[in-house]
């Protein structure tokens, strides 16, 4: 009876390993990679200029709304002058219908408007710089998540013109 629990239970620890190796191995070819920067759009505002690059061996299936930039609730953002919050208001943003294929290798990219985001951006780099604070999970349509990243970005100060 001894041997037979034994048995048992590193037959069930294999299993677990197994399952454990194979979801690493799925887990590896679903890789991407997210480049964030911020950089001026043409009338000199701030945008959040979001590369994400399928890495992996396999297409990535996701919905349009949920691209760093489909949605305002697709990348968490959050900008801090002197430890304090900048508002952000929360309008009612609708999720763009639809799916959306990365291949591998295949980048695809967008931007946020900052000022959008947070409305009083303009005036609080005129006083001091802006800490930029993101996070972003890619999620597939089939509801797995891909990866998540985060990290922050410094806004300096705008100079006095």
């Amino acid at each position: 009876m001894t041997k037979k629990l034994i048995s048992l239970t590193t037959l069930l620890v294999s299993a677990l390993v197994l399952s454990t190796a194979v979801s690493s191995v799925a887990a590896e070819s679903k890789k991407v990679e997210l480049t964030v920067s911020a950089r001026p759009d043409k009338a000199g505002q701030i945008d959040l200029h979001i590369q994400l690059k399928n890495c992996g061996a396999e297409e990535i299936k996701m919905f349009r709304a949920s691209l760093p930039w489909g949605n305002s609730r697709s990348m968490y953002l959050n900008a801090v002058r002197n430890r304090m919050q900048l508002t952000a208001p929360t309008p009612i943003d609708d999720p763009v219908a639809g799916d959306f294929t990365i291949k591998p290798g295949e980048t695809v990219e967008g931007d946020i408007n900052l000022h959008e985001r947070f409305p009083s951006l303009e005036t609080e780099l005129s006083k001091d710089d802006v800490d930029l604070l993101w996070t972003y999970q890619a999620s597939e349509t089939a509801g797995s998540t891909v990866s998540r990243f985060g990290g922050w970005i410094l806004l300096p100060k705008k100079a006095k013109r």
